[in-house]
């Protein structure tokens, strides 16, 4: 695709998602964060995706953080990356050479500290309750 095309598609996708939503382009390119902004603003970027731009030159176009742009296309990407945030502060509890036990191990298995974690808590609970049930 021409850079003329990628303009063309920037600019009506831009033009469509602002005369649905009602917006000016100072309320689209701002830091207002209301539904209508967000929503217009995921359409475009979903838009652009689909046309092959970038993530990077997407949040360029948005005036955006790439972040920003990633929660824009998957809107689970906000919950997974707290997920992940809450474990790495779950691992600072534990000594450093516990955390890259465990971090070594999660890359071994191909899995995230967080879910190689979680088997673990799974597995204890599962031992515990079976102990308990035996000794009933």
């Amino acid at each position: 695709m021409t850079a003329p095309d990628k303009v063309c598609i920037r600019e009506r996708l831009i033009r469509d998602a602002l005369a649905k939503y009602g917006l000016t382009n100072e309320e689209f390119f701002g830091r207002g964060g209301a539904e209508d902004m967000v929503a217009a603003r995921r359409e475009v970027a979903i838009g652009l995706k689909n046309a092959g731009f970038r993530i990077a030159a997407i949040a360029r176009i948005l005036k955006r953080k790439h972040a920003s742009v990633h929660y824009y296309l998957d809107p689970n990407y906000a919950r997974r990356k707290r997920n992940r945030m809450r474990a790495i502060c779950g691992l600072r509890r534990v000594s450093q050479d516990i955390a890259d036990v465990v971090a070594d191990i999660a890359a071994a298995e191909g899995i995230s500290p967080t879910v190689l974690v979680a088997e673990w808590i799974s597995e204890r609970a599962t031992y515990e309750a079976e102990a308990k049930a035996r000794a009933a």
